[in-house]
Order: structure tokens, then C-alpha cells, then sequence
């Protein structure tokens, strides 16, 4: 039988814990994570004025499966490339369980 998934991308989610050091003091420590998704990409066209040449901007809206936690403050990579989120959005089913989350950069 195959294996039919939505989430067929890869994006790598740098998340950010404060732990504490030998010496008991809180420091940032990032950790890197590969995760599977569903990867969106648009391309925006902005012309400034009094300019005579066009902007491109990307953009990806990105869905994660219900086992990833992703919050604001976290980054995301994609293609090497790295962004901060700009909007986050939860979708949960009746029960109030966690279903999707969807992310915009």
C-alpha cells in the first residue's frame, strides 16, 4: 500500500529553550529540527516608487502535523534561508485536540 502523506516537505525548525549553565545562570540554547510539512510558497511583486525596478518578495505558508510545537519566537529554515514567524494559527477539532498548525512567514 503507499504511503500517501500532505506533509512531503522538510523545513527545519530552530527552536529556543533558556536552560541553566554549570554555574546556575539562564543562557539561550538553540536546537535544530528537522520536520515534516506542507510547504506553500507564493511570490509577491512590489514595485517602489520612484523606482524603475521590481521588488520579489516570498512568502510560505507552512502546515505542521498535530506533534510538532511550534510557537512564536521560534525560526524556521527553508532552503537555507532563515525567517521568523509572522503569524501562527491552531486548528483543533471538537474535542479541543490539536489538529494542524498552520504558520506564516
Amino acid at each position: 500500500m503507499l504511503n500517501f502523506s500532505i506533509y512531503n516537505d522538510t523545513v527545519y525548525l530552530i527552536q529556543q529553550s533558556e536552560v541553566k549553565d554549570v554555574w546556575g545562570i539562564n543562557t539561550l540554547q538553540s536546537v535544530k529540527i528537522p520536520v515534516s510539512c506542507r510547504c506553500v510558497e507564493s511570490v509577491e511583486t512590489i514595485k517602489l516608487t520612484g523606482d524603475k525596478s521590481e521588488n520579489y518578495i516570498t512568502k510560505y505558508v507552512i502546515s505542521f502535523p498535530s506533534d510538532v510545537d511550534v510557537k512564536y519566537g521560534d525560526k524556521i529554515i527553508i532552503n537555507g534561508m532563515s525567517f521568523n514567524i509572522a503569524k501562527l494559527s491552531k486548528s483543533r477539532d471538537l474535542s479541543g485536540n490539536l489538529m494542524t498548525s498552520k504558520v506564516w512567514v
